[in-house]
């Protein structure tokens, strides 16, 4: 049985717009993939910029785990994002997540691949989802000077549920794991 000619003109028209689709989804998923992260960049960029200062004179007195844990607490309220200050061997000093009696239990978090970046360069994000509710999560460390040495801050920037939602799109085959 042969098939028509109008039926191969439609087979071969399809197969060239399913090819231009194809090509136009993973040009605009990278495009719009790296605006997004540029734009989530520069957010945590400019929230840095008005936390540092402040954490840098907050903790010049901050001498136990209920200070630091305060200050912790006072720069979540400011970016919105869960914060932690560590000393330069990893051990957390305060936890704005974390009532700080219980401060002193928490893992060490020198093995973080953002707080090696920040030991090496002064500032370091990793991506990550964060293990208590499979949130993604941009994580960001910076150091700063401190009378008794330098400390690390540590934030973690939630991805918003847009956000979220993009970066399923842009992994189709995610829709069916």
């Amino acid at each position: 049985m042969r098939l028509s000619l109008r039926w191969k003109l439609s087979f071969i028209i399809l197969t060239i717009l399913a090819v231009v689709l194809i090509g136009v989804y993973f040009s605009l998923k990278n495009i719009l993939t790296n605006q997004m992260i540029d734009r989530l960049r520069e957010s945590v960029a400019e929230r840095l910029e008005v936390v540092k200062p402040y954490v840098e004179v907050s903790t010049r007195q901050a001498v136990n785990t209920d200070e630091y844990h305060q200050i912790a607490n006072s720069v979540e309220g400011f970016i919105n994002a869960h914060t932690m200050i560590l000393d330069t061997r990893g051990r957390v000093l305060g936890d704005s997540s974390l009532a700080y009696e219980h401060v002193q239990f928490v893992s060490n978090y020198l093995n973080l691949d953002e707080v090696k970046e920040a030991m090496t360069r002064g500032y370091g994000e990793h991506w990550r989802l964060s293990q208590e509710d499979g949130q993604g999560l941009l994580n960001v460390a910076m150091t700063f000077d401190h009378p008794a040495g330098q400390r690390i801050l540590h934030m973690a920037f939630p991805i918003s549920e847009s956000t979220r939602l993009f970066f399923i799109c842009a992994r189709p085959w995610r829709w069916f794991f």
